[in-house]
């Protein structure tokens, strides 16, 4: 049995124990986390000891820490429920598709210039910039819906744009515009 699976079975005390601090959604989440973080920086040798016995008190400093960022800037958290993903494909928050040809070309172009962008080493900027172009959303609105920082937006909706302004010359302006109206 490896030391997370130690560290799991008193997965009960750990919800217990945000419980009673205060804690009153996303218990189960921040547990979760705690295992993850525990794992991602390495530090179940100091969590369970060569006998398998827990450092409870490590536990329950890393989860009352966790819990205390979560409850002072609950941005730093991502937890969203599935149910709140449903409303992406709703009318008001996506921009309605044209039925024009000249639009639906215009926007056939754009997309084959988007698919052309350069995007070795940062996989997600062509998928993030995708959906700032055919979603309408807002840089804030998406930040909140994938979890993203705005400045990272930003940036990759910055970059992304003048790579395609290179590409495209002054068609790209042309393009956007219509995308936009």
């Amino acid at each position: 049995m490896n030391k997370l699976e130690i560290v799991a079975k008193r997965h009960s005390k750990y919800v217990h124990f945000l419980t009673v601090m205060g804690a009153k959604t996303h218990i189960e989440d921040l547990v979760q986390e705690m295992y993850l973080r525990l794992y991602k920086y390495d530090v179940l040798d100091k969590v369970v000891d060569e006998d398998g016995k827990v450092n409870d008190f490590y536990i329950w400093r890393v989860l009352n820490n966790m819990f205390k960022d979560y409850m002072k800037d609950k941005n730093r958290f991502f937890f969203q429920e599935i149910n709140y993903f449903e409303n992406i494909e709703d009318p008001s928050i996506v921009s309605p598709i044209e039925s024009e040809e000249s639009i639906i070309d215009m926007n056939i172009e754009l997309h084959k210039a988007i698919n052309e962008l350069d995007t070795e080493g940062y996989p997600y900027n062509k998928e993030l910039f995708t959906l700032y172009v055919s979603s309408g959303m807002s840089m804030r609105c998406l930040s909140s819906v994938t979890g993203i920082s705005v400045t990272s937006i930003f940036h990759t909706i910055n970059n992304c744009r003048t790579e395609l302004k290179e590409k495209l010359g002054d068609k790209f302006n042309e393009l956007m515009q219509t995308k936009n109206d």
